[in-house]
């Protein structure tokens, strides 16, 4: 209930609802089952109205999907001469290779490569990237990196900037336009409003028989995907 009333339906996050009495479902499952503190959970009171079960359904890229996605973003970010007609006989306008279309598919890619919420990405400015030797020494580190505020915790955080994203860096600080990396067109003293249009493009070019997931592609998406794939690598999150 404390979750913020959606402007488009005038009804509270009814979804991270759902996921706040699943989690709470799971602690009375713990005192049962472990604890022996109770013996029936309050939460089946709700069967109901709620699946208590979380959603099965995959929600990140594979490293195949992943892989395709990123050689579509390194088309359209750096288009040669046959994309153009090759997009028109997807059904997109030429316009999705202009350098507004271009802030937001350079936005995509700085999302898949980091694990940052949209929101995160999007109001970046260039005082909170450290890409030269002596501001990032000034900050006490050892290599170029970027800081954001987390949008949940409302603390500061450090990313490290790696070869891959130093390409998105480099291509927004060259076309920079005001003081935020990935700025808005329409209101030029603001960020890019959202990265909806970008995703928009990517799914008509990604055939749906490689991305079963393509009418789900969006930023979360992208998160599960950096989160799944660093635990598959690493193991350790």
């Amino acid at each position: 209930v404390s979750q913020r009333i959606s402007d488009r339906t005038g009804k509270p996050a009814v979804h991270q609802i759902k996921k706040g009495i699943r989690y709470l479902k799971a602690e009375f499952d713990f005192a049962i089952e472990q604890k022996e503190y109770i013996a029936k959970n309050p939460c089946d009171v709700f069967k109901k109205q709620i699946t208590l079960q979380a959603d099965e359904s995959r929600n990140h890229l594979t490293i195949r999907e992943t892989e395709e996605l990123w050689e579509w973003l390194g088309k359209l970010l750096v288009p040669d001469a046959n994309i153009e007609q090759w997009i028109k006989s997807r059904g997109i306008s030429s316009r999705a290779l202009n350098l507004h279309a271009r802030v937001g598919f350079d936005l995509v890619a700085l999302e898949l490569l980091s694990g940052v919420r949209q929101v995160e990405a999007r109001e970046l400015g260039w005082d909170q990237v450290y890409l030269e030797k002596n501001h990032y020494q000034q900050e006490d580190a050892e290599g170029p990196f970027f800081k954001i505020k987390l949008s949940k915790q409302k603390r500061p955080f450090g990313i490290p900037i790696t070869s891959q994203m130093k390409g998105v860096f480099e291509r927004r600080k060259a076309a920079r336009t005001n003081d935020y990396v990935f700025p808005s067109y329409r209101s030029p003293d603001l960020p890019l409003a959202e990265d909806r249009g970008a995703f928009q493009i990517l799914k008509k070019l990604m055939p749906p028989e490689a991305l079963r997931h393509s009418d789900k592609l969006n930023s979360n998406v992208l998160r599960h995907t950096f989160a799944t794939t660093t635990f598959n690598l690493w193991k350790d999150l």
